[in-house]
């Protein structure tokens, strides 16, 4: 993702400007005093706060180790019988 660094002073004084580079697409991460602080991304038009809240929690997921073939075939014949 093409994230563009802006100064929270610019996003004021040029808020019209990006909201309508937002609407197009832009990612923005704000920086207030040269810290980084926020982002300004899209948001689908579609998607519910909880919805958008629940992917943003998605990312935060730690990976699992892949399950091996032998154990997930392991797991279909015990129901069988």
């Amino acid at each position: 993702m093409n994230y563009l660094e802006i100064s929270s002073s610019d996003l004021l004084h040029r808020f019209s400007d990006h909201l309508q580079a937002v609407r197009e697409g832009q990612h923005f991460i704000i920086s207030l005093d040269g810290v980084f602080c926020a982002r300004l991304t899209p948001a689908l038009p579609t998607t519910s706060l909880d919805a958008h809240d629940a992917l943003e929690a998605m990312k935060c997921f730690t990976p699992a180790p892949a399950v091996p073939h032998e154990v997930i075939r392991s797991w279909i014949e015990e129901g069988r019988e």
